[in-house]
């Protein structure tokens, strides 16, 4: 299965964990990269075989979110983001 897991804050990178567990191919959207703690997230979620896209377009996130099977936002994510929205 294909997630796409909008947002890399606790929630998401528990995601990411847990769908790379079970073999599903990952990516992660994060619109504000920043911090040493999204840093550290990132690396991880890397690391595990996840790919991260920081700061996409609205077109690409459409774009992203009709070629997956499961789009997973975090709980901070607005019910109007592009993804959520696609899906």
């Amino acid at each position: 299965m294909r997630v796409l897991v909008v947002g890399l804050a606790g929630t998401g990178a528990a995601m990411v964990e847990r769908a790379r567990a079970e073999g599903h191919d990952v990516v992660v959207l994060e619109d504000h990269p920043d911090g040493h703690a999204y840093a550290t997230r990132a690396t991880r979620v890397r690391e595990l075989g996840a790919d991260v896209l920081e700061a996409p377009g609205a077109d690409l996130v459409q774009e992203l979110a009709a070629a997956v099977d499961l789009v997973v936002p975090s709980p901070g994510v607005a019910p109007v983001h592009p993804a959520t929205r696609a899906a």
